[in-house]
């Protein structure tokens, strides 16, 4: 359901967040043409940061910020911190989004000639959650409305457009973007979540109100830093587990870099699909697994050089119960792993373990063994 890794790297942003200096900001945002489209007062500078402050009005929006080109239908990733500094519900319900849309003006997310993609804080009188959100015309995606408390005012939120049909949303405290909440495969389309929408035309970094009218002291006010947009690059975790050979997780030059698969429950397996890619350098893996992504415990030690890349490669070890399965680079030096898609044999039934006992136990440490485990 997901994938946890080490690194991911990214080459250069397409679109970042630069400052001249600390003591002059006022250039805050650039796109690729070199100017400056944050529609937003140098007065409302806060720390070298982007400020917002959203209410529930019919007249005050928020900021955009001009890519200066349509971003890929089918990938791009966009990475920032949020710091909420100030939430008052005054009564009312109010809500914030950030992420990707179509629509320079701003004027609220039932606008029903929006279109975007990304995530939302809501406060309202009774409770304050965070929740992820993809919107097309004129209400949100049913079912796409799941909430969970806020529990932090600072947040690093990764939103990815997986292809022309799904995308997911991240948020963290790990300035990595590692850990938090995933909501992955989230459904791209019209409300509802059915079916795609062919061009999106998502041009602009948007960060406005959801609710028009209403109590204006109801907001939500922060800043927001390090927004980076890299418009067909979806260089993550996810690459690993995405049903596409053509995309790959490749890890940063690290020592024992590693990534792990989340099963959602435990389940009884004895084999693992490994398609290596040859951007690897390291020489030697440990294949492992574990009840709570905490503990792990080792079940083959595989040479590099054993297996094939740019192939399937199935994997044997001795039947087990897990929820999470970890590809770990072992050799102690400094090196790449690059794997595009792990796969693991769910739920081996009653009578596979039957028809395995009395196998030779397969060693977890003995690298001369073949893949079999023989």
């Amino acid at each position: 359901t997901s994938a946890v890794c080490s690194s991911a790297p990214f080459p250069p942003a397409t679109y970042t967040q630069l400052y001249e200096n600390s003591a002059d900001p006022d250039i805050l945002l650039t796109n690729a043409s070199g100017s400056t489209p944050w529609y937003l007062s140098v007065d409302s500078v806060v720390a070298d940061a982007l400020y917002f402050d959203t209410r529930r009005s019919s007249t005050i929006y928020g900021q955009t910020w001009d890519l200066g080109s349509i971003l890929s239908e089918t990938a791009w990733t966009c990475r920032f911190k949020i710091n909420i500094t100030s939430l008052d519900n005054s009564g009312d319900t109010c809500r914030t989004y950030f992420g990707l849309s179509n629509n320079t003006s701003a004027t609220g997310a039932t606008d029903g000639s929006n279109y975007f993609i990304g995530m939302g804080a809501v406060i309202n009188p009774s409770d304050q959650t965070y929740y992820r959100l993809s919107v097309k015309g004129n209400s949100l995606d049913v079912g796409e409305q799941n909430q969970y408390a806020l529990t932090a005012t600072t947040l690093y939120v990764e939103i990815i457009r997986k292809s022309s049909t799904k995308y997911s949303v991240r948020w963290t405290t790990n300035s990595d973007y590692t850990g938090g909440t995933l909501q992955d495969d989230e459904d791209v389309g019209g409300d509802g979540g059915a079916g795609s929408i062919a061009s999106m035309n998502l041009r602009y970094f948007w960060v406005s109100n959801m609710d028009l009218a209403g109590n204006p002291d109801c907001h939500i006010q922060g800043n927001m830093e390090y927004v980076q947009v890299w418009d067909g690059s979806t260089s993550t975790c996810s690459r690993a587990i995405d049903d596409n050979l053509a995309t790959s997780w490749e890890s940063s030059n690290e020592v024992n870099p590693n990534i792990y698969v989340d099963m959602n429950s435990a389940s009884t397996t004895s084999n693992l699909a490994l398609y290596p890619n040859a951007g690897t350098t390291e020489t030697e893996i440990k294949i492992q697994s574990s009840t709570d992504a905490i503990a792990w415990t080792d079940e083959r030690t595989i040479t590099w050089s054993n297996l094939t890349e740019a192939a399937w490669n199935y994997i044997r070890f001795n039947i087990v119960s897990a929820q999470y399965w970890r590809i770990y680079g072992s050799s102690g030096n400094t090196s790449v792993l690059q794997i595009d898609e792990i796969k693991v044999l769910d739920s081996v039934s009653d009578a596979d373990v039957r028809n395995l006992h009395g196998h030779i136990p397969i060693s977890s440490s003995d690298t001369s063994l073949n893949n079999a485990g023989v």
